[in-house]
C-alpha cells in the first residue's frame, strides 16, 4: 500500500494524481510508468485504475449507444404526435374562432345531409341499407353536437349558446318529428312531439352547461396564471393600463356610456319584485291558455298536451332568465324560489282545475318539492352562466379600453401590490474573507463546503421562523416578523458554525460570519423586492460587524432591550449601530 505521506502543496499523492487528472482528464491515458513515477504510486495500481475507467466507459458508451437509440426513436415519436395534434389545433381553432358561424354552418350541414338521406331511403324503399344509414346518421349527429359543446366550451360565452339554440331549435323540432310512427294517431303525435321537445331542449341545456364548464376553466386557469405573475409582470400591467385609462380620458367628451340592460336589472334594488311578477306572470298565462284550451279540447286531445309541454319548456326558459338576471348562484336560487312563488300564487287563480284545492294537492303530493329541487338546480346552472358571462363581458370591455374597466383594473392592482404596512425585521449574514477561502481550494470541495454552509444557514433560520429571501452569493437575507427572534436566529447560526467547521467545513480555512440586523416598516413582500431599503440597511450594518460577531441597528436593539449590546462611533445610513455583547448561544 502506498503512502500517504504529504508533499510540500499539502497534498497526499492520491489527490496530487486526482487534481493533474481532473485539470486534463485525457492525462490519465498517459503511460502507467510515467503517472507512478511522476507521483510516488505503484504502477500496478496506476494501471488497475487506468483498466478499471476503460471498462466503465466502455459498458457505458453500450449502454449509452442503446438509450440513445431508444431516445431517439420516442423523441422522434413525440415530435410527431406533437406535430399532428399542433396541426390538428390549429384547424379546429381556424374552424371554430367564429362559434356561432361554425355552429349554424355545421349544423345546417347536417340538416341537410339528414333530411336528403331521408327521403332517398323512403323513396327507394330500403330496409337494411336503410338501418345502416340510420344508424351513420345517428354517430354523425352525436359528432356534431360534441363539436358544438367543444366550441362552446372553447369560448366559454354563454350568450353564444343561446342564440345558437334558437337558431337551431327549428331544426331540431324538425328532427325530432321525422322519428318513425307506428301509427299516425293523436297519441303517436304526441310521443313524436314530445321527442321533438326534449331533444331541443337538451341541447339548449348541454350547450349552455358547456359554455359554463369551459369559462369556469378558463377563469381558473386564468387565476392559476395570474398566481404565478411576477411583481415586475404586475407592475408593468398596472403602468400599462394608466397610460391606455389616461389616453382614453383624454380623447373621450361627454357623459359616461349607459349601462346595459342586463347590469341595470342587477343593480336594481326592485329586481325580487320583478322576480316575483314574472313568476306571476307566467303561471297566469299559463292558467288561461290552459282553461281556455280545456273548453275547446277533448280532456286527452294531443294537442293539449302539446300545449302543456310547450309551456313547461316557455317556463324553463322564463325561470331560467330570472335566475340569470339574478347574477351570481345565491342570488339567481333566491330569485327563482321568489319567482316561484309568483307561479304558486297566481295557481290559486280559480279557473278550471285551478285553484286553491289545485295547490295544496301540488304540495301534498310531493310535487313542490321536486320542483324546487329542480329549480335549485337551473338556478345554480344560472348563476354560474351569469358569473362567466361577467368575466367575459369584463374581459371584453377592457379589450375594448372601456374607462370603467380599465379604472376598476388599475385599483385592483394597486391594492394588490400595495398592502398594509408590516413590521419586519431582516437578517443578512455574509462570510468574512471568502475569496481567500476559495483561492487555491478543490473546487469540488468549494462548492459541498458552501452549499453546506448555506443550507445550514437556511436550516437555523426556518427553525427559528425566518424566511429565506435570497441565498445569493456567499451570504444569505432572512426575513423575521420580530427582532428578538432575529436575534436569536443569528446567535444559533453563530453557535451552529463552530460544528460545521469542526465535522462538515472541507476547506482549510474555517467560515467566519458577519452579521447585520435592522428593522423597519415595508409595504410589500420582501421576497418580491429583493431590492426593499431594509434590505440594503441590513447589508451595510453586516459590513461593520466585527468577524464572529452581530451588529444592530438601533431599532432593533429597542425591540430587545434585555439584549446587551455596545454603541459604535459610527452611523450607518443615518442608523446608529450596536454590537452584541454575546453573539452565541449560551450553555
Amino acid at each position: 500500500m502506498e503512502s500517504l505521506e504529504t508533499q510540500p502543496d499539502g497534498l497526499d499523492p492520491y489527490s496530487r494524481l486526482a487534481r493533474y487528472v481532473q485539470e486534463s482528464p485525457g492525462r490519465i491515458h498517459e503511460p502507467a510508468a510515467d503517472l507512478a513515477a511522476r507521483f510516488g504510486l505503484s504502477e500496478a495500481f496506476v494501471r488497475d485504475v487506468q483498466e478499471s475507467l476503460a471498462e466503465d466507459k466502455g459498458e457505458e458508451s453500450a449502454f449509452a449507444s442503446i438509450g440513445d437509440a431508444l431516445r431517439g426513436f420516442w423523441q422522434g415519436a413525440r415530435r410527431f404526435v406533437r406535430s399532428v395534434r399542433k396541426a390538428v389545433v390549429k384547424v379546429w381553432c381556424v374552424l371554430t374562432d367564429k362559434p356561432l358561424r361554425f355552429v349554424l354552418v355545421s349544423g345546417l350541414a347536417f340538416f341537410v345531409i339528414h333530411f336528403a338521406s331521408a327521403t332517398y331511403a323512403n323513396g327507394k324503399q330500403l330496409e337494411v341499407s336503410s338501418t345502416r344509414l340510420d344508424g351513420a346518421i345517428g354517430v354523425l349527429f352525436v359528432t356534431v353536437v360534441a363539436s358544438h359543446l367543444a366550441c362552446f366550451a372553447r369560448h366559454g360565452n354563454v350568450r353564444t349558446p343561446l342564440v345558437a339554440s334558437a337558431a337551431l331549435a327549428p331544426g331540431l323540432l324538425a328532427l325530432g318529428l321525422t322519428l318513425p310512427l307506428t301509427s299516425p294517431d293523436e297519441r303517436q303525435l304526441h310521443k313524436v312531439a314530445l321527442s321533438a321537445l326534449a331533444l331541443t331542449t337538451f341541447y339548449a341545456l348541454a350547450s349552455v352547461s358547456a359554455a359554463v364548464v369551459g369559462g369556469l376553466i378558463r377563469m381558473r386557469r386564468d387565476a392559476s396564471r395570474q398566481s404565478r405573475v411576477s411583481r415586475q409582470e404586475q407592475l408593468d400591467r398596472l403602468f400599462s393600463l394608466e397610460r391606455r385609462f389616461q389616453e382614453i380620458v383624454a380623447k373621450r367628451s361627454g357623459a359616461n356610456p349607459a349601462l346595459s340592460w342586463v347590469t341595470g336589472m342587477r343593480r336594481w334594488a326592485g329586481y325580487p319584485l320583478a322576480a316575483f311578477l314574472a313568476g306571476a306572470g307566467f303561471g297566469i298565462l299559463r292558467v288561461l291558455l290552459v282553461t281556455s284550451m280545456e273548453a275547446l279540447l277533448p280532456p286527452n286531445s294531443g294537442l293539449l298536451m302539446m300545449l302543456r309541454m310547450l309551456l313547461a319548456a316557455l317556463g324553463f326558459a322564463v325561470f331560467g332568465m330570472v335566475g340569470y338576471l339574478a347574477g351570481g348562484v345565491r342570488k339567481s336560487i333566491a330569485a327563482m324560489l321568489v319567482a316561484f312563488g309568483g307561479y304558486v300564487l297566481s295557481s290559486a287563480i280559480p279557473l278550471g282545475q285551478f285553484g286553491p284545492d289545485s295547490v295544496l294537492n301540488f304540495f301534498r303530493s310531493g310535487q313542490a318539492l321536486s320542483f324546487v329541487a329542480g329549480l335549485s338546480a337551473l338556478g345554480l346552472l344560472a348563476g354560474l352562466a351569469s358569473r362567466v358571462e361577467a368575466q367575459a363581458l369584463r374581459t371584453h370591455r377592457l379589450d375594448q379600453n372601456d374607462p370603467v374597466a380599465l379604472y376598476a383594473e388599475v385599483l385592483q392592482l394597486q391594492w394588490k401590490l400595495r398592502p398594509a404596512s408590516l413590521a419586519t425585521s431582516v437578517m443578512v449574514v455574509d462570510v468574512a474573507r471568502s475569496t481567500m477561502m476559495k483561492s487555491e481550494a478543490d473546487p469540488l470541495k468549494i462548492e459541498y463546503s458552501f452549499r453546506a454552509y448555506q443550507d445550514l444557514v437556511t436550516k437555523v433560520a426556518e427553525t427559528h421562523g425566518g424566511t429565506v429571501v435570497s441565498r445569493a452569493g456567499d451570504g444569505a437575507v432572512v426575513t423575521f416578523p420580530e427582532a428578538s427572534m432575529a436575534i436569536l436566529a443569528a446567535k444559533a447560526v453563530q453557535t451552529a458554525m463552530q460544528e460545521f467547521n469542526a465535522q462538515v467545513n472541507l476547506l482549510d480555512h474555517r467560515f467566519r460570519l458577519r452579521i447585520g440586523i435592522h428593522s423597519g416598516q415595508t409595504t410589500a413582500g420582501l421576497e418580491e423586492v429583493p431590492f426593499n431599503e431594509l434590505i440594503d440597511i441590513a447589508a451595510h450594518v453586516e459590513r461593520v460587524s466585527p468577524v464572529g460577531g452581530i451588529a444592530l441597528t438601533e431599532a432593533v436593539a429597542k425591540a430587545a432591550p434585555e439584549e446587551p449590546t455596545a454603541a459604535l462611533q459610527d452611523a450607518v445610513d443615518g442608523h446608529n449601530v450596536r454590537i452584541v455583547l454575546n453573539p452565541v448561544l449560551e450553555g
